[in-house]
């Protein structure tokens, strides 16, 4: 639901049904509420622990910490 109101739905989802899809491939979750639990784990562990190169090795959350007091010191300045 968050992705959805952030992002929206796609338009469309192509799926190759070749012969080396088989349907055991698309069962690698058990629920709806395992496959919302687990993208919750990772986008934390995402934007809250792993270093981002490009962000000087920080994860996305202290960068944009920083960057907000780097802002709000130049706002005090003017």
């Amino acid at each position: 639901e968050q992705l959805k109101a952030e992002r929206g739905l796609p338009k469309m989802i192509r799926v190759d049904n070749g012969s080396e899809m088989t349907s055991l491939a698309f069962n690698l979750f058990s629920s709806l509420d395992q496959v919302r639990d687990l993208s919750w784990a990772w986008m934390l562990s995402y934007n809250e622990e792993r270093p981002h190169e490009s962000l000087g090795n920080l994860p996305p959350s202290e960068f944009k910490r920083q960057l907000a007091a780097e802002v709000s010191s130049y706002e005090l300045c003017a």
